[in-house]
């Protein structure tokens, strides 16, 4: 037996595309984190934990946000918790990732993700 929907297909459209936006500064935030811990680490050892944090970050942006897509086109209520997980993750992982211009954008949209999954929707059948 199928778990009820809770989400709109209208609604899981628009979180769909917030996702996929998303996923494009998380995707540069897993290429900041490579250079940093390939180029910058050797000539500055004390870049090594910046690097790190960023990777952490890049990697549950990525997990976050790829298993919400999964989920999403069941749209039950497992699907919208994966989506404010993504949305949480998001908006809370801009903040070490503000001394880079990345940040902002990225604390932008997990808003909007919160936003679009926290918001009440008529699901239709």
């Amino acid at each position: 037996m199928s778990e009820p929907l809770v989400l709109s297909r209208d609604r899981a459209r628009r979180i769909k595309i917030a996702l996929w936006l998303a996923l494009v500064p998380a995707s540069l935030v897993a290429m900041v984190a490579l250079y940093l811990l390939l180029r910058v680490v050797p000539e500055e050892p004390d870049a090594l934990r910046y690097g790190v944090v960023v990777a952490v970050v890049a990697a549950l942006l990525l997990t976050s946000m790829v298993k919400a897509l999964r989920r999403l086109p069941q749209r039950d209520q497992r699907a919208k918790t994966d989506t404010v997980v993504a949305g949480t993750l998001t908006t809370v992982a801009a903040l070490p990732l503000a001394a880079v211009w990345i940040g902002y954008p990225l604390a932008l949209l997990g808003l909007v993700l919160l936003l679009l999954s926290l918001l009440p929707d008529e699901p239709d059948k």
